[in-house]
C-alpha cells in the first residue's frame, strides 16, 4: 500500500486545527487565547473522548499527560496510538521533565512546560512540530517506495536470470551434440568456432549464476546465529584443497571468534577472499595469513597474501559488479565475486575494503559487529540501532 501524507496535516494558509487535551479549564482557556490569532482550538478533558474527537481531523494534538482517567506516560502512549500520523506535543510541568523527555524519545514531536509557555513559544512549537512530522512522513513514503522498487528489481533480476538458464542450456547442449555427432565431418575451423561458442555459453552460465547469487543475498539469506569463524575457514580450505595443492600455498590461521551471522554466507565470503588470494598469486610461493582483531563494536577479519596486489586507485572499483582489472585470458572469473562479498558483508552491517600496492600483495579486511551488539536488538539482516 502506498504511503501518502494526509492533506489535513499539511500547513497551508488556513488556520491550523489544534486538539488540546487538558482537564484544567483555566489552563485550557489561557492557551486558547494565546492561539486565537492563527489557530482553531478544540478542547477535551478526558482520554475516553480522544478517539471520537480525532475523527474531526486535526493537524496537531497538544496533550496534558495527567487527566482524570489516565496519568503520566500511559496517557501519551494511548494518545500516540490513537492519533496515528497526527503529531503530538506533550504539555507538562517542570517537575515532570523526565517524563516529557521519555515521551519525546517515543514519538512526541515536542514538549512544553506550562510554567514557561507564551503565545510565541506555543505557535513556534506547533509549526515546527507539524513540519518535522511531515518530513518524517515524507521519509517514510520515500523509504517505502525504495523498498518496493528494490523488491521489484530483485524479483526481475531473479526471474530474468532464471529464465535465461533454459535457452542457454539448450544452446550448449546442441552445440555439444553437434560436436560429438559430426566430429569426423567438421574441419578444424568449424571445431574452433564450436569451441568458442561453448566457451561463451559456459561464461554466460557463470555470469547468470553469479547474478542469481547476488540477487538472493537479502531475500534468501538465513537467520543469523552464532557462527564459529574458525570452523568456517576450515570448511572453506577443504573446499579449496585442490587449488591450495596446485599453488603449493602456505596458509596460516590465527584463532578466530564466533559471530552472529548467516553461516553459509560467511562461507561464501571466506571462499571468495581466500580463492582470490590463491588465484592472484605472484611468482614466489603463495602465503596467506588469516587473522582477526576486536574493535570497539566489531570484529575485523583480515586475509593477507603475497600475490600480485593492485593499485589503490582501483580499490573501490573491484567491489563493483562485472569490474575486472585483468583480461579473462590472464585470470578467469566473472567480476561478480567481490561485489557479492561486499553485499553479504553489508547485510551483516559490516564494511569491507582492501589495502595493497602493485606487486606487494594485498590485505582484504571486513568487519562483523561483535556479538554483544545484537543483545536485545533486531537481527537477521534487519536494521540495528
Amino acid at each position: 500500500m502506498k504511503l501518502e501524507i494526509p492533506p489535513s496535516l499539511m500547513i497551508g494558509s488556513e488556520r491550523i486545527e489544534v486538539l488540546l487535551i487538558d482537564d484544567d479549564p483555566k489552563d485550557a482557556e489561557s492557551m486558547k487565547r494565546m492561539l486565537a490569532d492563527d489557530f482553531s482550538v478544540d478542547v477535551i478533558d478526558h482520554l475516553a473522548s480522544v478517539m471520537d474527537q480525532l475523527k474531526h481531523g486535526y493537524q496537531i494534538v497538544i496533550l496534558n499527560l495527567n487527566l482524570p482517567d489516565s496519568q503520566g506516560y500511559d496517557t501519551f502512549e494511548a494518545v500516540e496510538k490513537m492519533s496515528g500520523e497526527v503529531p503530538v506535543i506533550v504539555l507538562t510541568s517542570n517537575s515532570d521533565r523526565k517524563l516529557a523527555k521519555k515521551a519525546m524519545s517515543h514519538g512526541a514531536q515536542d514538549y512544553l512546560f506550562k510554567e514557561t509557555i507564551n503565545a510565541e513559544v506555543m505557535a513556534r512549537s506547533i509549526r515546527y512540530a507539524i513540519e518535522r512530522n511531515n518530513l518524517m512522513l515524507k521519509q517514510k513514503v520515500i523509504m517505502a517506495e525504495l523498498k518496493r522498487s528494490n523488491a521489484e528489481l530483485q524479483q526481475f533480476v531473479y526471474v530474468a536470470s532464471h529464465d535465461l538458464q533454459e535457452p542457454l542450456r539448450m544452446v550448449t547442449s546442441y552445440l555439444s551434440l553437434m560436436e560429438r555427432s559430426f566430429k569426423h565431418q567438421l574441419d578444424p575451423k568449424a571445431k574452433e568456432y564450436i569451441d568458442y561458442a561453448m566457451e561463451g555459453g559456459n561464461r554466460m552460465r557463470e555470469l547468470i549464476n553469479g547474478v542469481l547469487a547476488y540477487s538472493k543475498v537479502d531475500t534468501q539469506g538465513k537467520k543469523f546465529a552464532p557462527v564459529d569463524m574458525g570452523m568456517v575457514v576450515a570448511n572453506v580450505l577443504a573446499v579449496l584443497r585442490l587449488s591450495i595443492e596446485e599453488t603449493k600455498a602456505e596458509i596460516t590461521i590465527d584463532p578466530l571468534p564466533k559471530v552472529m551471522a548467516d553461516e553459509s554466507q560467511m562461507m561464501q565470503v571466506m571462499q571468495n577472499l581466500i580463492g582470490n588470494a590463491l588465484k592472484f598469486h605472484g611468482p614466489d610461493r603463495t602465503t596467506i595469513h588469516i587473522s582477526s582483531s576486536e574493535g570497539e563494536r566489531e570484529w575485523i577479519f583480515a586475509i593477507k597474501d603475497n600475490g600480485i596486489g593492485l593499485d589503490m586507485a582501483d580499490a573501490e572499483k573491484i567491489f563493483l559488479m562485472f569490474q575486472r582489472l585483468h583480461k579473462r585470458e590472464e585470470f578467469p572469473g566473472t567480476g561478480i565475486g567481490l561485489a557479492l562479498t561486499k553485499k553479504i558483508v553489508e547485510r551483516h552491517h559490516g564494511r569491507i575494503w582492501v589495502e595493497s600496492s602493485l606487486g606487494a600483495g594485498a590485505i582484504f579486511l571486513f568487519t562483523i559487529p561483535t556479538t554483544d551488539i545484537w543483545n536485545g536488538k533486531r537481527m537477521n539482516g534487519k536494521t540495528i540501532h
